[in-house]
């Protein structure tokens, strides 16, 4: 992702992005940089006085910063490199996601072959599971995250339905069988929800706002009586947003930090909460970046990231599409960390560069963009030739004889017409053998 970066910011005048999300893109920067700024908001850590030096910098904790830096730097540009391409390109990376789908879904398959508790080693940095992550809720999220550009493909553009329904109903029984629960539980709210919005489609914005709230109400049915089957226990959940909320109320300006929660929280953790379990993340995306940058960016920040996802949604059935999967991204959020996955998080950005993108009202299918040059003209000329044939046939029929005694004369004047031309035809034949 490093050379996206490069390559997205220095083609900066091909960026199809309006002013607002272009503002949005170098808010991100600026609050990455502001991290490194000497010049610490906090003073001492609340009950180290003496024992700790103050920060230096406008982050608590430098290495946790760089470490976060490096994982959304090469996202922003990414996003800005994807930005650049038209909408036939974005529908050439969704063939590219669903490449990546495949491959997880093959993977998947072959674990769950070789029975439960599958775990491989020495391929990635950390030990794969389910798919190729290392946990059964991120791979539940990739596919679940595949549900609206799979309806896309088979409702929208295909007009398949019945596939994609088929397809809904194997991948729902597939996460059952790996064994995240919530996943199953969101997938189904998501693959009726995309019934839904197809069979809405020429309705008002009212019905498809009842439409996600359906998305809305059958996901929290599905966290409350599914998620037992998580790694993570629902009461331990909730120790977690509590301590997490603790600190929040303590640097609830300016924050702590990018990536300073695996510092903060246990400060803020009492005796009688301490488990086996390492609160790694807080299990709400939304209460770990608040914690770490504070409501002077978190309420701007997602105000405008909000207000541009919803601005341009209905673009097109792509787009659409792209937001059903990012929406359900952002509800699981509330009770898990995918976005601090990369793969997760890669997918998100390209879905994100799709909806955010300046393109037309209207896509050009694939069938015919995916046409040579060579046989689009070949096509032009077919289609221009059949136009003369058809003006040719209004023609003649106009010229046709009105009445019957014209009608009787026209075949004698037509007789005439070819007697004349073969015998001029022998005279230039009878010369030329002379």
């Amino acid at each position: 992702m490093l050379p996206a970066i490069v390559i997205g910011f220095y083609g900066y005048d091909k960026w199809r992005l309006d002013t607002v999300t272009k503002t949005l893109v170098f808010a991100v920067i600026a609050v990455c940089l502001l991290q490194f700024m000497p010049f610490s908001p906090h003073g001492a850590i609340p009950g180290t006085e003496g024992l700790i030096p103050s920060p230096r910098f406008w982050t608590m904790s430098a290495q946790g910063s760089i470490e976060s830096i490096l994982f959304t730097l090469p996202l922003v540009g990414l996003f800005v490199f994807i930005s650049c391409f038209g909408e036939y390109e974005h529908q050439l990376l969704v063939r590219y996601l669903f490449l990546g789908f495949i491959i997880n879904l093959v993977a998947g398959v072959i674990e769950l072959s070789y029975g439960s508790n599958v775990q491989i080693g020495g391929v990635f940095p950390y030990t794969i599971t389910s798919g190729l992550f290392a946990n059964e809720n991120h791979f539940s999220t990739l596919i679940f995250m595949m549900i609206p550009l799979i309806a896309w493909r088979f409702m929208w553009y295909a007009k398949q339905p019945l596939i994609y329904v088929a397809l809904s109903f194997l991948l729902v029984g597939f996460l059952f069988a790996v064994g995240s629960r919530a996943g199953m539980g969101i997938s189904a709210a998501l693959a009726v929800l995309c019934l839904f919005w197809k069979a809405t489609e020429k309705d008002g914005p009212l019905i498809r706002i009842a439409a996600f709230g359906v998305l809305l109400v059958l996901a929290v049915i599905s966290f409350l009586f599914l998620e037992s089957g998580s790694e993570v226990d629902g009461d331990l959940r909730l120790v977690f947003y509590k301590n997490t909320i603790s600190a929040i109320s303590d640097f609830w300006f300016v924050g702590t930090g990018l990536g300073t929660f695996i510092n903060i929280y246990p400060m803020f953790e009492p005796q009688v909460d301490m488990t086996r379990e390492f609160a790694n993340h807080a299990h709400n995306d939304y209460l770990e970046l608040l914690l770490e940058i504070g409501f002077l960016f978190f309420i701007p920040l997602i105000g405008l990231f909000l207000f541009q996802l919803f601005r341009h949604a209905m673009r097109s059935s792509l787009t659409q599409a792209a937001t059903l999967s990012v929406l359900a991204v952002l509800l699981h959020s509330v009770v898990d960390y995918p976005l601090r996955t990369m793969a997760i998080a890669t997918t998100f950005t390209v879905l994100l560069a799709i909806i955010l993108s300046k393109g037309d009202m209207t896509f050009t299918p694939l069938r015919e963009e995916n046409r040579s040059p060579r046989r689009r003209k070949g096509n032009e000329n077919d289609h221009v030739a059949s136009g003369q044939h058809r003006q040719s046939r209004r023609r003649s029929s106009s010229s046709k004889p009105q009445s019957l005694g014209e009608e009787l004369i026209a075949p004698t004047h037509r007789k005439q017409r070819r007697s004349k031309r073969s015998g001029s035809q022998m005279r230039d034949r009878s010369q030329d053998k002379s």
